[in-house]
């Protein structure tokens, strides 16, 4: 099952989230994905449950975000709403189009309780070569609760 290998990439990029940030308990993985991602949502909660088991993750909660389809149209410049999966551009008839949203994985944020208050200003950078799936920085909420956020994605 492709989901599985996926939550297990997803696992390990939490995983590494959590020690590159100092450790701490993760409480909620917030994942948005697409029709064209590839992902059962449902599978990968199955496939999140069992490997969640072990290690910071074992309380933690998995929370999808489906997020709809969205293109541009690379003749005319705009983005649309493709029905259908049809990508053809509806304002100037081009087939020629990208897809902007809805076809990737992107962890939005993680969120990891600890046993010490972090500066909230304080941030690390995770960027690199996450495999599978996209992944953004850690951003410090404070009071002991940090949360990684996508902030920097349109």
């Amino acid at each position: 099952m492709h989901e599985f290998s996926l939550t297990r990439s997803l696992c390990a990029q939490v995983a590494e989230i959590v020690r590159a940030d100092g450790g701490g308990t993760v409480r909620e993985i917030r994942v948005r994905c697409g029709p064209l991602s590839g992902v059962e949502p449902l599978l990968m909660r199955e496939a999140f449950a069992i490997l969640r088991r072990e290690g910071p993750m074992a309380e933690a909660e998995l929370r999808i975000i489906e997020e709809g389809l969205s293109a541009r149209c690379d003749g005319c410049g705009r983005t649309f709403e493709p029905e259908n999966f049809c990508f053809v551009c509806p304002h100037c008839g081009s087939p020629k189009t990208t897809a902007v949203s809805g076809d990737a994985v992107v962890i939005e944020s993680v969120v990891v309780d600890s046993a010490e208050a972090d500066d909230p200003s304080e941030a690390v950078d995770l960027f690199g070569d996450p495999g599978d799936i996209e992944t953004a920085g850690i951003q410090h909420t404070g009071g002991g609760r940090r949360e990684s956020r996508d902030d920097d994605r349109a």
